[in-house]
């Protein structure tokens, strides 16, 4: 593949993933301005590989198994009646996004659909994911759709935008995708701007668990979390793991997690979802267990909402 120049724009708000220091383009590649890290990263066909030296067990697991998802998908023009995901995405978004002003950031964005919609409709748009084969697809999507946007292959852990980058954030099924949960949020925090807000949705621990853990999800609580690794990570090696390392919260678990970080006025609810319940047959069921889904007893999924309080 060629490696060309990436916007100017884009290399405004990056950073070394190590250092946090700015970057610059030097032949074909960016580097480090801090003489004592001088990190170098490849720009191929205008995407930045911003990836660390170095990446967690859990991290590598989730990069290969998302890698392999896209090889496997053929980027296609969006289509919101038959994309209930991005529809549902989007409508959640639209309910809480303050102003269409500044940047907006996709967190694990995969093909950056819900970012490529959005800048269909003049938003600017910035879409991060640790999957090459994702980010490939993303800029493939935009070039389909005609829209312009920023796409960066990097590591969620560490992230290689500067601080205060971003007025608004969506992480859709992103951030429990890591061991460490905290670190996480607290990048995403580093990353936002004052007065800017992230919502994010994760799997939550409710009578419904059960169904996500036989496909490789550890609920993140005491013995229990040890428990279902030891089965999922030792014996097993990953292999019902569908989309690489995964837990699932309680909202009171999750809600500490964002508060720690720094987050004000938190909100945590459903988020309704479309769930293909795959493995049962009957239509009757899968109706019956999509109304139980939405009893808070049952709830699948929730979204958590935080704001970063404005600096005085």
């Amino acid at each position: 593949m060629n490696r060309q120049i990436i916007d100017p724009e884009l290399v405004e708000i990056l950073a070394c993933p190590v250092c946090k220091s700015g970057v610059g383009l030097r032949d074909m590649e960016l580097v480090c301005t801090n003489d004592t890290c001088r990190l170098r990263f490849l720009v191929v066909d205008g995407i930045p590989i911003m990836l660390p030296p170095s990446m967690s067990g859990d991290l590598a697991l989730t990069r290969r198994r998302w890698d392999t998802r896209y090889e496997s998908q053929t980027v296609k023009r969006i289509d919101l009646g038959n994309e209930p995901e991005t529809r549902d995405a989007l409508v959640h978004i639209k309910k809480n996004m303050r102003t269409t002003d500044g940047l907006f950031l996709e967190v694990g964005s995969g093909f950056s659909k819900v970012s490529c919609a959005l800048a269909k409709e003049g938003t600017k748009t910035t879409g991060i994911d640790i999957s090459l084969s994702a980010i490939k697809g993303a800029k493939e999507l935009f070039e389909i759709e005609g829209v312009k946007g920023f796409l960066v292959n990097g590591d969620i852990l560490h992230m290689p935008f500067r601080d205060n980058s971003f007025s608004f954030m969506y992480a859709g099924g992103t951030i429990e995708h890591f061991d460490d949960t905290e670190q996480c949020v607290k990048e995403l925090f580093r990353c936002l701007k004052p007065g800017g807000l992230l919502t994010a949705t994760i799997p939550c621990i409710s009578l419904s668990t059960p169904y996500i853990v036989l496909r490789g999800n550890i609920p993140d609580l005491p013995l229990v979390k040890s428990i279902t690794e030891v089965i999922h990570l030792s014996l097993l090696k990953g292999r019902y793991m569908q989309f690489g390392y995964e837990k699932s919260f309680t909202p009171r678990r999750i809600k500490k997690v964002f508060n720690d970080a720094g987050f004000c006025s938190i909100q945590i609810g459903l988020f309704e979802t479309y769930y293909p319940l795959t493995m049962f047959r009957y239509k009757f069921v899968k109706k019956m267990l999509t109304r139980l889904a939405k009893l808070r007893p049952f709830w699948p999924m929730i979204y958590i909402n935080g704001s970063k309080g404005i600096e005085t």
